[in-house]
């Protein structure tokens, strides 16, 4: 996939009194956070191209749209707002879109 911006990590961790730190995970929230990414390249790499805000899951090992809303097709602007219900590791790629094409008799 065209990576199209840096990756950008979102975590929180609880300290406790003693001054150690832990992490904690956040997700299924049920109002979305706000993630803008900045957009190293603007123009698609075909007509065909969409940018999408995509995460890391770590448990498959691959980048994902899961829990996520943003996407933006042909000229990208110079921000992609990334609507996320989870903070981990975040960034945005230029995907081809697939058409479907439907026929009725």
């Amino acid at each position: 996939e065209n990576m199209s911006t840096k990756a950008l990590q979102v975590e929180m961790s609880r300290i406790s009194p003693d001054g150690t730190s832990a992490r904690v995970r956040v997700s299924n929230l049920t109002k979305p956070i706000t993630v803008r990414l900045k957009v190293a390249s603007r123009e698609p790499p075909s007509s065909t191209s969409e940018l999408v805000c995509v995460a890391w899951d770590e448990e498959a090992g691959e980048w994902t749209e899961a829990g996520l809303q943003g996407r933006v097709q042909g000229y990208a602007p110079a921000e992609l707002e990334c609507l996320t219900t989870h903070l981990t590791l975040f960034s945005a790629v230029w995907r081809e879109v697939k058409l479907a094409v439907l026929c009725t008799n």
